[in-house]
């Protein structure tokens, strides 16, 4: 745009589903929206809300190292030595997980997946713990019984507007929707997820009556444990759908094979210019990790 911007075509443009793709109509589509404020704090408030649903993504890439296997035979090529090389391997078959159906009471789960006809599996016994110390050397606290009481008896001043909203964004990224079991399937609550829940350690007592805190540990929860649950879903329909038989087949080209030949690793940073008890709570998960 050579420096140029907006500034070559200021006017509105009403129609810009008639532009087309040349330079000139890219930078038509450009708008620019001034936002004045009366007060600081008003714009403060406005940049917070657009910033926290902007990520930073950066991607690293981990490349594995093969392992030689030494013969006690002559040389030989990989294809008449892989009818000896029996491995277990997962199936490329695509599995589609549906719905998933949760039973506190007894920490049991039930999903629905797809996988020539429709299927229904039951996962018993199912809990994790939790750990937000900054410091896992030192003893901490278990708060899981302070936050399940504050969360059933305060429940008047706490929002759930962010659990729920978390919930849903979690749910939508892993493929999976999760329901209460009941007569009717219902929405889940802070309340169903805790009882899955071992114990949740924390560097000191729940603050009682700091709301925008347990507001935000029941979001890193909702968070944690959509991804709980799906990890846990993978690793039981991973089991069943194993296969031996199969040669190991090497990359050809654009075609992977079965060998690792590197690991991908994305993370995401959240921008936020938030600062003190809201945000506390994710300081010390970041720092735990």
């Amino acid at each position: 745009m050579k420096n140029d911007g907006k500034r070559n075509d200021i006017n509105h443009i009403e129609d810009y589903f008639s532009l087309g793709q040349s330079e000139s109509d890219k930078i038509k589509r450009l708008e620019t929206l001034c936002v004045f404020s009366l007060q600081p704090s008003y714009l403060e408030s406005f940049t917070e809300a657009i910033s926290s649903e902007l990520e930073i993504i950066k991607t690293f890439e981990i490349s594995v190292k093969p392992s030689l296997i030494k013969l006690n035979s002559s040389d030989t090529s990989f294809n008449i030595y892989k009818k000896d090389l029996k491995i277990f391997k997962l199936s490329k078959t695509s599995v589609d997980v549906k719905r998933v159906l949760l039973y506190p009471s007894n920490r049991s789960l039930e999903y629905e997946y797809v996988l020539k006809g429709k299927h229904t599996e039951k996962i018993n016994n199912f809990s994790f713990g939790l750990d937000y110390r900054t410091n896992r050397n030192e003893e901490g606290m278990n708060i899981k019984n302070p936050l399940k009481q504050v969360n059933k008896n305060l429940k008047a001043f706490i929002n759930y507007q962010q659990f729920v909203k978390t919930l849903a964004e979690q749910s939508d990224e892993a493929n999976i929707r999760i329901y209460k079991a009941g007569a009717t399937s219902s929405d889940i609550n802070i309340e169903d997820v805790l009882e899955y829940i071992d114990e949740i350690k924390y560097k000191e007592e729940l603050p009682f009556h700091d709301f925008e805190f347990t507001e935000n540990l029941n979001n890193n929860i909702a968070e944690e444990f959509v991804k709980k649950v799906r990890n846990k879903i993978n690793w039981n329909l991973n089991s069943s759908i194993y296969q031996y038989k199969e040669d190991l087949k090497q990359s050809q080209g654009e075609i992977l094979g079965d060998f690792i030949e590197k690991y991908t690793l994305i993370k995401s940073f959240k921008l936020s210019k938030k600062v003190g008890t809201t945000i506390k709570q994710n300081t010390e998960k970041q720092h735990g990790n």
